[in-house]
């Protein structure tokens, strides 16, 4: 089995015959055709996509081919769109291919990838679940890390460890790496309520034993913490040095912020530039923030405004939500406004917390009059208040929309609301006061208009 575009692909080999254009005989127009099926997707292995799917239209236009045969057919062809770009004629055959068979796992997960991403179809993250849901259920191991995943960190599926280990175990007997490296942070302390080191420990012993490098950096990091006993660095530094000069990429990063912050080696910022370049390059979006810090502050390097940008910006790209919301912080420092906006929005609609408060109060306050649209600002604000209820920043972005939208007595009693929070929570009498001089101007501001 290969891997492309994050879709499994069958490898099977070419057909060791001679395939002619003759139209077939009737009584082995099926063998036929599934050869041309078979040599299709030797085609696509070799990365031959649009001669692939001569193969597969001569295939498919063949009615005595079984359900299965089309299904296969029609997923291959698929494949070969979206590799090509072709997302929306990929969407297309992969729907096609569950008609035939609404088992086939390749096409379940070809088409959950589309939907989780928005690529060619609309971007639905339930749709995906249940496509991936229904995979993992026919036994593709690579579904149920996703579900497994999901479950584990509470992403587009409450959070729920004991669900979470029912699927990564399942898919660990076949040694998946991520799927033993999942197992063994399910057991890690902030992510289950009954956390053991010890069993963390054996399933991380596990990976490593299968020959998976990411997992000696996650031992690393179980080290750094202490969660073994007394914080080791050294030893932490040790392992992704390891993995490192086996050119593992979370390796060179974990090494790279190792040598920034000085964490368990002497700190060396040409050292961590190297490093976390090497892990940047590769496709690792948390490190483009470290190579930012180091070419904003000129350490080890000199000092650029345009290169930290930069690096945020390939990490902004490839969907890092810290890289997106640092990159809005640096561009609004240069009153780049619009860009602020897209990227806040993007961070936004990841589902970061913090994004959606900072987008709100953009939208209610933007230094351009264009920017700003209070209805938009009133649903991001909503949608931060939804995550986390007890948010006074959320409460108070909520109160700048309803201001914005002309509305100050929905505003003053939505800072009631916050200052209410506050006071539960034992907020320090500083930030109480602040939010009670806030109410005290509104409620001024409004008896003013109504005298007026």
């Amino acid at each position: 089995m290969k891997t492309r575009f994050g879709i499994a692909v069958i490898t099977l080999s070419a057909v060791c015959c001679s395939l002619t254009w003759a139209a077939p005989a009737t009584a082995s127009s099926a063998t036929t055709s599934g050869a041309f099926i078979d040599r299709a997707a030797a085609l696509i292995d070799d990365g031959r996509f649009a001669f692939a799917r001569i193969f597969l239209e001569r295939a498919l236009v063949d009615r005595s081919i079984t359900a299965g045969q089309r299904s296969r057919g029609f997923y291959l062809s698929g494949f070969s769109f979206f590799a090509q770009g072709m997302p929306v004629s990929a969407a297309k055959d992969y729907r096609r291919a569950l008609e035939f068979n609404s088992g086939n796992r390749s096409a379940l997960t070809a088409l959950a990838y589309l939907h989780h991403h928005g690529e060619g179809v609309a971007k639905n993250r339930r749709e995906s679940i249940r496509l991936y849901t229904k995979a993992a259920r026919a036994g593709d191991t690579a579904s149920m890390v996703v579900i497994g995943r999901a479950r584990l960190l509470g992403e587009d599926l409450d959070r729920a460890p004991n669900k979470a280990r029912h699927w990564l175990s399942e898919a660990a007997t076949s040694g998946h790496c991520e799927a033993m490296e999942l197992m063994g942070y399910s057991y890690r302390v902030g992510v289950t309520d009954e956390p053991d080191a010890q069993l963390a420990l054996n399933w991380y012993d596990k990976a490593i034993d299968a020959g998976c490098d990411d997992t000696v950096v996650a031992l690393g990091k179980l080290y750094r913490s202490g969660e073994l006993g007394e914080p080791d660095p050294a030893a932490a530094v040790a392992l992704f040095a390891e993995a490192a000069a086996r050119d593992n990429a979370a390796a060179q990063e974990a090494l790279g912020y190792a040598y920034l912050h000085g964490d368990g080696v002497a700190r060396d910022h040409a050292a961590a530039r190297d490093h976390l370049e090497h892990a940047a390059q590769a496709g690792r979006s948390a490190a483009t923030l470290g190579l930012a810090y180091l070419y904003r502050e000129g350490l080890g390097v000199a000092r650029s405004s345009a290169r930290a940008e930069r690096w945020l910006l390939n990490g902004a790209r490839s969907g890092s939500v810290e890289a997106q919301e640092t990159l809005a912080r640096l561009l609004a420092q240069q009153q780049r406004f619009s860009e602020v906006g897209h990227w806040l929005r993007e961070a936004a609609n990841a589902g970061s917390l913090s994004a959606r408060i900072d987008y709100s109060l953009f939208l209610s306050q933007a230094p351009i009059e264009e920017l700003r649209d209070p209805a938009s600002a009133r649903q991001y604000a909503q949608l931060a208040i939804t995550q986390d209820a007890t948010s006074i920043a959320a409460l108070e972005a909520l109160a700048s929309a309803h201001r914005a939208a002309g509305k100050p007595r929905t505003a003053m009693q939505t800072l009631q609301r916050a200052a209410q929070v506050a006071k539960s929570q034992n907020r320090p009498d500083e930030e109480q006061e602040k939010l009670q001089a806030a109410i005290d101007a509104l409620a001024q501001s409004h008896d003013n208009a109504l005298s007026g």
